[in-house]
């Protein structure tokens, strides 16, 4: 799998079926466009992140930061993230949009299963949320214009967290236990 060196970590291409290994690092699998020398300027598009394992990474297992139109799908997301950190997990799309994240076992991370900060019009769906020690699946404010839909995320601190004003995300036929705000999230 080629690997582009960042000042603050790694940038990797991941194919369907090209990569079954387990990361253990900062971040499993990450975007980081902030430090990496690309045209157009802090533009990536199309990648998929598809059918890889990541466990007990310090900040995430899979991240996206400031990415258009990825696929992360069919991915495992175990024991990543830190208690000392917020936004650190299993799942997190920062920044960018046109996103999907799907059928992905983010479960039993040291905060969240899945997070959007700060990004638009992502998908996620048909997921695994279930036994993090925080969130399962969260939408931080900033975030609009998102679907979360048919995702499970049961046994967490808090199952469903939408930050954003009620209305701004769909969310439709999950399956949880609790969620905040309640008559948001379904």
């Amino acid at each position: 799998m080629p690997v582009c060196r960042t000042s603050t970590g790694r940038f990797y291409f991941a194919e369907i079926g090209h990569s079954h290994f387990a990361a253990t690092d900062n971040y499993g699998f990450a975007t980081d466009l902030e430090n990496l020398s690309i045209s157009p300027v802090n533009t990536v598009t199309g990648l998929k992140l598809n059918t890889n394992t990541a466990t007990l990474n310090v900040n995430n297992g899979f991240a996206l930061f400031n990415s258009t139109g990825f696929s992360v799908s069919t991915n495992i997301a175990v024991g990543n993230g830190s208690s000392t950190t917020s936004v650190t997990g299993g799942i997190l799309i920062w920044g960018g949009g046109n996103n999907q994240v799907k059928l992905n076992n983010a479960d039993g991370n040291v905060m969240d299963g899945i997070d959007i900060y700060n990004s638009f019009n992502n998908s996620v769906n048909s997921n695994l949320a279930s036994g993090n020690n925080n969130l399962g699946i969260s939408i931080f404010a900033t975030s609009n214009s998102n679907k979360i839909s048919n995702n499970i995320a049961e046994g967490n601190t808090l199952d469903l967290q939408d930050y954003d004003a009620c209305g701004a995300n769909n969310w439709s036929k999950n399956l949880f236990i609790t969620s905040n705000p309640s008559s948001c999230i379904h």
